[in-house]
């Protein structure tokens, strides 16, 4: 038995292995309900005790909150700073020797695979992720795209693969679509499944078809409603030519929840704001 495969007490075969599973599982809920009944329960017999935990534990989410804040705006501030850059005049500016890796003569040298996993998502949807590719920039013959498509998506995601094929197909340097198999043993349902099977087949039917060096490629891997902003790819081609340690780094953009903030509901929108 993988332990770290387990997701669920289901997935275990042994009493005692699903009972200490259990545990684990109810502890978080069982130390938050206890925490209430507590200060209930304390709050007859020992009241100024109960009101000095209170205040010292809304200090502390006070002071939280100002902590987040702060580091918010100071993001926000650095985030719009960074959409005035013009990235792609600063890559065709970079000097060979301002690269950090000696096997990389210039920007051109990148080709970055994106991968973009998807269920049972609408095509307009995953056209507009497509969209924001193409009107990225970037080159798209320097683009290997994967759409990913669930097995268990049926026909109609498989339907829509081939109208995006025919929309888009032809722009990239290469485009795949994977189908993740269902129900493989061992194997957790999900996105992360799906983009790693994708990752794989990009591998063997393209990188190593087509001999691409790996030390060449950035690997993207994107929610399927996921609109990149214009200079994006521009911009991580640059921190990875320049950074110290580029091959152990990862590159994580701020994502901004608002593509379609006045097509959400009212509560969606309050939480993305």
């Amino acid at each position: 038995m993988d332990y770290l495969k387990v997701s669920k007490a289901s997935d275990l075969s042994g009493k005692k292995d699903i009972l200490l599973y259990r545990i684990f599982e109810i502890i978080p809920g069982l130390l938050a309900w206890l925490t209430l009944l507590i200060l209930i329960i304390f709050s007859y017999f020992e009241p100024t005790r109960v009101a000095y935990f209170i205040i010292v534990f809304d200090v502390y989410w006070l002071l939280l909150v100002i902590y987040l804040g702060v580091h918010l705006f100071a993001s926000f501030r650095k985030l719009k700073k960074n959409i005035e850059v013009d990235w792609e005049k600063k890559c065709r500016d970079l000097k060979e020797d301002k690269i950090k890796i000696p096997e990389i003569k210039s920007w051109q040298d990148i080709c970055h695979l994106i991968i973009l996993p998807t269920y049972d998502e609408s095509i307009e949807i995953i056209k507009t992720s497509f969209a924001g590719l193409v009107n990225d920039g970037y080159p798209t013959e320097k683009m290997i795209v994967v759409l990913a498509i669930e097995q268990r998506g049926g026909e109609a995601a498989r339907e829509r693969a081939k109208i995006i094929e025919s929309e888009y197909g032809k722009k990239f340097k290469h485009f795949l679509i994977t189908i993740h198999p269902n129900n493989i043993v061992g194997e957790i349902k999900g996105k992360g499944s799906n983009q790693a099977w994708a990752a794989r087949e990009a591998k063997e039917k393209i990188i190593d078809a087509y001999n691409i060096n790996y030390d060449n490629i950035l690997v993207n891997v994107f929610d399927i409603d996921t609109v990149v902003q214009p200079g994006y790819f521009f911009c991580l081609t640059y921190k990875f030519l320049t950074v110290d340690n580029p091959y152990r780094a990862s590159y994580q953009p701020v994502p901004v929840y608002h593509n379609n903030i006045w097509q959400a509901p009212f509560f969606s929108r309050v939480a993305a704001a």
